[in-house]
């Protein structure tokens, strides 16, 4: 789908896209497989679920998604309207490795980040990441984004991580039958 192309977090370095439905404010699964190239890490929003196509961190917008920090690490943000952008705990993952994700909304106050090694998600990386304290008034996420930070001063030259084989789910945070 896209990659960060070692653009660095110094501007707004981003793609969006509407995704054309409604997205339930209740249930859905992303599977989505990330990889970085660890020549440098920078953070940033590989992929993001949003009310709307301003930047992350600065837009009054909603939004639910996963964060790549500078650790080299992957954990759940989120952004109620017009508040700062807050997370969870991270899950550490190796460069130069393809990830198996699923971010899924399972309730109005709920998300999940699960991380796998294999593409049929059976072997999980880490625990599963939670964000329990979802405000419900994160809503109408009906754009999809994958974008860096635009907080810091880094240019080109950082590490590449992309974002690939994205399938969306929606009005469902179960898969059976779905695979």
């Amino acid at each position: 789908w896209v990659n960060s192309g070692g653009a660095g977090n110094n501007a707004d370095h981003r793609i969006y896209r509407d995704t054309g439905l409604t997205v339930s404010n209740t249930s859905w699964v992303c599977d989505f497989e990330f990889y970085w190239s660890g020549s440098g890490v920078e953070s940033g929003l590989p992929i993001g679920f949003y009310s709307g196509t301003g930047t992350p961190l600065t837009a009054n917008q909603d939004m639910i998604g996963c964060q790549f920090g500078n650790g080299g690490d992957l954990n759940i943000v989120y952004k109620d309207g017009s508040g700062s952008m807050s997370g969870t705990s991270a899950e550490s993952v190796s460069a130069s490795t393809t990830y198996y994700c699923r971010l899924t909304r399972t309730s109005a106050t709920e998300a999940t980040l699960k991380i796998y090694t294999d593409s049929a998600r059976t072997s999980q990386h880490g625990s599963t990441i939670t964000q329990s304290s979802l405000p419900s008034s994160v809503q109408g996420l009906d754009y999809i984004q994958h974008s860096s930070t635009n907080n810091g001063g880094t240019g080109s030259g950082q590490s590449t991580w992309k974002v690939t084989n994205v399938k969306f789910y929606n009005d469902s945070a179960q898969l059976d039958g779905c695979k």
